[in-house]
């Protein structure tokens, strides 16, 4: 089972079928059924064992009352094709889990690290050769507007079906990378290297503001953790980065003619309330005060939330498939509980990767902090953006998850019983 699930994860961007309407969802919606019917039916076949504890964890438990609500809900609002699509995708996401987090717990975590670096350098390779084939869009001899070349740049996404999607599970990379960093092979070391710079390059010139914010959100949190630990030349090495960080994306961003268009970015967070996020949030918010209970049903937010004035004044020429906050869409189509319980899935994974983090052996070094930036500023990235409807994030998210809550599982227990046996 090792070989399949490092395979498997690092794979995910290769994963794509140009014969449905997105590249992405249904096939890969077919792999992760395709690599959990395998691995169940090994199970059954060698008579394996779940531990009590890997479905026990408050994690997995407020994952599981997100699903049951989504039930609920769909029975009290009506079943339909995508809230179907929906329960179903949950389902297969806490199956995956499951299966990880119990892999994890018999044979560890690092023998799933390299599958991370390989995921990376397989997008973001994918990610220039695409950019390379829009180069023409900003060379001197463009007869195209400024605004067209943006919009087709923004178009680019490598195979995760758009921009933001691609920077957050980049983002999501960065903790394995640089723990790779610190224990890796020399080999292991240059490539993961080169993976992080690859990722920097991609989110400066895909300008996502809710990964820019994530990674200082996860810088700061990393030094803070670390802080007593940190030496003089820890921090001259930090400065120095700092200074390259900013100083390669203002190169980058001028040399694809990216500058203005990233501070016309800058300009709309500022500017919030007159901006059209603004008005997602707002018609999300008046959909959940309605609907508190059992929420709109799985699916059906994009069906119901013109009802409270999202698109007044667009003369039907704007339209929103999902709020841009995955907590904000969980609440209105699931309803209060299930937005309480993905809500705490958040908080129970930062507070076990920092109970993890401060009573740290030696062996781990900095895994846990890093960890638990990630947690945070993935949780940003959740506030402002849709990572929870794409499988790959789900994919990453819980393989990361499987980490923490495994090492808190060995914390609390030196010695776990069956739970069920898979006859």
């Amino acid at each position: 089972m090792r070989r399949v699930l490092q395979i498997f994860i690092a794979i995910i961007p290769l994963i794509v079928s140009f014969s449905t309407s997105d590249p992405t969802l249904a096939i890969r919606f077919l792999a992760i059924s395709c690599v959990i019917s395998g691995v169940l039916l090994y199970y059954f076949l060698a008579n394996k064992s779940i531990y009590k504890e890997v479905v026990t964890h408050p994690a997995m438990l407020a994952f599981a009352v997100v699903i049951i609500a989504y039930i609920f809900s769909a029975f009290y609002n009506g079943f339909g094709s995508e809230s179907i699509y929906i329960i179903l995708k949950s389902v297969l996401s806490y199956v995956f889990a499951i299966i990880v987090i119990q892999f994890v717990l018999q044979e560890g975590y690092k023998s799933l690290l390299n599958s991370f670096i390989y995921f990376s350098l397989f997008l973001s390779a994918i990610y220039l050769f695409q950019i390379q084939s829009y180069s023409y869009l900003w060379s001197d001899g463009s007869m195209k507007s400024d605004f067209v070349i943006k919009h087709e740049i923004d178009d680019i996404a490598a195979t995760m079906g758009h921009k933001n999607l691609l920077s957050s599970i980049q983002f999501l990379m960065l903790p394995i990378l640089i723990y790779i960093l610190t224990i890796g092979k020399r080999f292991l070391k240059i490539l993961s290297s080169f993976a992080i710079l690859l990722i920097l390059i991609t989110v400066f010139q895909t300008q996502s503001r809710a990964v820019l914010f994530a990674v200082g959100i996860f810088s700061s949190s990393l030094v803070l953790l670390n802080y007593t630990s940190l030496q003089k030349k820890h921090f001259t090495a930090l400065l120095v980065g700092a200074v390259l960080f900013l100083g390669g994306g203002y190169a980058i961003m001028k040399y694809t003619n990216r500058y203005d268009a990233f501070l016309g970015e800058i300009n709309k967070t500022l500017d919030f309330t007159s901006s059209s996020r603004y008005k997602l949030y707002d018609s999300s918010l008046q959909l959940i005060s309605e609907n508190p209970l059992f929420g709109v049903g799985p699916g059906n937010w994009k069906i119901d939330v013109w009802e409270y004035g999202l698109y007044i004044g667009t003369w039907g020429k704007s339209f929103a498939q999902r709020p841009h906050n995955d907590f904000l869409w969980v609440f209105s189509e699931g309803g209060f509980i299930a937005g309480i319980a993905y809500l705490l899935l958040f908080i129970i994974l930062l507070r076990d990767s920092y109970y993890l983090h401060k009573n740290r052996k030696e062996e781990d070094g900095i895994f846990y902090s890093l960890l638990f930036s990630c947690f945070l500023g993935f949780g940003f990235i959740s506030l402002v953006d849709f990572p929870m409807e794409r499988f790959s994030h789900n994919i990453i998210f819980f393989v990361l998850a499987s980490f923490v809550i495994v090492g808190r599982i060995k914390e609390v227990k030196t010695k776990m019983p069956t739970w069920f046996k898979l006859l």
